[in-house]
């Protein structure tokens, strides 16, 4: 008698359920970026324009079930960039656009729309 097993995988797959948003914010201001995952205790990566996101550099990363989360703290212009969470071989991407603060008395070119 041949009896043949059949492994149904019931494992579901990873996806990113809520990718992250673009930000534009002003220079020193804090941005944090927010993904969802569909499932818990997916380790993540952040990359910011394809290199890894380090605590030591001013960004803070933190998890939360499937919320996972970048915060950029006290924003500079070099933090323009696209930024990626990277989770089980699945990516999502958002800019940040940060710009220069505008300093007391400093006055800017404004266009008037008609």
């Amino acid at each position: 008698m041949f009896i043949q097993y059949v492994y149904l995988s019931t494992e579901v797959e990873v996806t990113i359920v809520l990718p992250p948003k673009d930000v534009n914010c002003m220079e020193k201001e804090e941005v944090t970026f927010t993904a969802e995952l569909n499932k818990e205790n997916i380790p993540v990566t952040w990359l910011k324009n394809g290199q890894e996101v380090k605590s030591e550099d001013g960004y803070e990363t933190r998890s939360e079930g499937t919320k996972h989360y970048l915060t950029v703290l006290h924003t500079r212009l070099e933090d323009t960039a696209e930024y990626t969470i990277v989770a089980a071989e699945k990516t999502a991407s958002a800019q940040l656009t940060v710009d220069g603060k505008i300093r007391r008395g400093e006055i800017r070119e404004t266009k008037m729309i008609k």
